[in-house]
């Protein structure tokens, strides 16, 4: 079972300089292969499966592409770029600065919302939320061959994105989350009655922490 789990922050006990702690349930480590971006020299693990939700409020006092590399040294090969406040420029900035980093260690990257950027800067996808645009219309902006993830609460939510073409989903918050305090929380039961309804990959989203992965995964987190 592959471990694809959406975090909004690494907590430092997984997260230790430019690795993961040796005993982390998030290490599944296959096979290593070197590769250089920016003529830094990078471990990449192609079987690990953790999906990390970048805020534009968190990384803010660490540069983004010391972040991504960073993260990317720890094995992370799923991102996406969550930013509700900036401009457009702002924006597409932030995007076109990771994707070379993602690129050159193959890695995927997604954009929270905004399909219209994700498809003219080539990124793999778009993230959508409830209010956001419809499922059918961000996959004729961005084509069949990109992901397109969307958020969902409730069952209902669920059914209906997977009816519409969403590749996969968002749920959450599981848990009670220091980054978005406001969150409703969804809870372990009916992540795993989701699961059960539908057939997509479900991203656990919203205080997974270290204790609370193997609760995640048995609820059906893929």
């Amino acid at each position: 079972m592959s471990l694809i789990v959406g975090v909004r922050f690494i907590e430092p006990a997984l997260y230790m300089g430019d690795g993961l702690d040796k005993s982390s349930p998030y290490r599944r480590v296959k096979k290593r292969q070197r590769c250089r971006v920016k003529n830094r020299d990078m471990i990449v693990v192609p079987s690990f499966n953790l999906c990390v939700i970048i805020d534009r409020g968190i990384y803010i006092k660490k540069g983004l592409e010391d972040l991504v590399y960073s993260l990317i040294n720890a094995g992370v090969r799923w991102f996406q770029y969550r930013d509700k406040c900036s401009g457009d420029g702002e924006i597409a900035r932030a995007v076109s600065s990771m994707l070379p980093l993602c690129r050159e260690a193959g890695a995927r990257l997604i954009v929270n919302d905004r399909a219209d950027i994700a498809s003219r800067l080539g990124a793999d996808g778009v993230h959508l939320g409830q209010g956001d645009m419809a499922v059918v219309a961000a996959r004729r902006t961005l084509g069949k061959d990109k992901i397109i993830g969307c958020s969902a609460r409730l069952v209902e939510e669920a059914e209906r994105a997977e009816a519409e073409g969403a590749d996969y989903l968002g749920v959450g918050a599981i848990y009670q989350t220091r980054t978005k305090p406001d969150a409703r929380v969804v809870g372990v039961a009916r992540l795993a009655e989701i699961t059960r309804r539908v057939k997509l990959p479900v991203i656990a989203v919203g205080g997974i922490t270290r204790p609370r992965v193997s609760d995640v995964l048995g609820a059906g987190a893929t």
